[in-house]
C-alpha cells in the first residue's frame, strides 16, 4: 500500500499559528479581565447569548482557551518541523 503524504502548505501552517495565537491571546485576556463579558449591555433578544458568554468567561474558561491555543500552535510548529526534516524525494 502506498503511504499517504501529509504535506501542509504555508496557508495551513500560518493559519494554525495565527489561529492558535488568537485563541491563546483571548484566553489570556479572559484571565486578566474575568468580568469582561458581564459589563457589556445587550437587549433582551440576546440574553441567552449573553448568559452563555457570562458562564464561559472568566479564569477557568481563559485557562482552557489559552491551553487549546498553545496546543494548536505547538502542533502546527511540530508538524512544520517534522515536514521539513522528512526525507526529500
Amino acid at each position: 500500500m502506498p503511504e499517504t503524504e501529509d504535506h501542509w502548505g504555508i496557508k495551513d501552517i500560518l493559519g494554525g499559528v495565527v489561529g492558535g495565537g488568537i485563541l491563546a491571546a483571548l484566553g489570556v485576556w479572559m484571565i486578566i479581565n474575568p468580568d469582561g463579558a458581564s459589563t457589556t449591555g445587550s437587549s433582551s433578544k440576546r440574553r441567552l447569548l449573553r448568559d452563555l458568554l457570562d458562564a464561559i468567561w472568566g479564569v477557568p474558561g481563559g485557562i482552557i482557551l489559552g491551553l487549546v491555543g498553545v496546543l494548536i500552535v505547538w502542533a502546527t510548529v511540530h508538524q512544520a518541523m517534522k515536514q521539513t526534516k522528512g526525507p526529500k524525494q
